[in-house]
C-alpha cells in the first residue's frame, strides 16, 4: 500500500499537470476544434461541416483495418515462443479495442496536433532502470 507521502507526491504532480494544461497549452483552441467537428459553430450559423468531413476521411485513410502483430525472438531459446506470443497479441487486439483507440488517436492528432497512445505492457520480466537484465528469455 502506498504511503501518504507517495499519495501527496502524486497529487502535487496532478496539480502541476492541471496548472500547466490550463495556462501553457491551447486547451481553449482544442475545445473549439472539437466543437467545430461536432458542427457547433454558434447560433445562427448554417454551414457545411468541412472539419468533420476532412476528419472522417483522414481516419478512414490512415488507420489499419486489419493490424498485424509480428513477434521476433531476441534469444535463440525463445524462437518457439514467438508464434505463441503472436497468437496472444492477435487475440488481444479486439479485446483491447485497438482499432477504436487508433481511430481516436488519428482524430485527436487532426484536431489538436497531438495524438498519444500507450502501447505495450510492463511485467515483472521487463527491463527497468532498477534491474540490469531481463529475466524472461523473450
Amino acid at each position: 500500500m502506498p504511503s501518504l507521502d507517495d499519495i501527496e507526491f502524486w497529487k502535487e504532480r496532478v496539480r502541476w499537470g492541471l496548472r500547466w494544461q490550463s495556462t501553457l497549452t491551447r486547451t481553449s483552441a482544442w475545445n473549439q476544434a472539437y466543437k467545430w467537428y461536432a458542427n457547433e459553430y454558434g447560433d445562427g450559423v448554417v454551414s457545411v461541416n468541412l472539419v468533420f468531413a476532412i476528419g472522417r476521411k483522414l481516419v478512414i485513410d490512415l488507420y489499419y483495418k486489419n493490424p498485424l502483430m509480428l513477434v521476433k525472438a531476441l534469444h535463440p531459446d525463445a524462437v518457439k515462443n514467438a508464434p505463441i506470443m503472436e497468437a496472444v497479441d492477435r487475440a488481444l487486439i479486439p479485446t483491447m479495442n485497438f482499432k477504436r483507440e487508433l481511430k481516436l488517436i488519428i482524430l485527436d492528432a487532426f484536431l489538436t496536433n497531438i495524438g498519444c497512445m500507450k502501447f505495450g505492457y510492463h511485467s515483472w520480466s521487463t527491463l527497468t532502470p532498477s534491474n540490469s537484465k531481463i529475466i524472461s528469455p523473450c
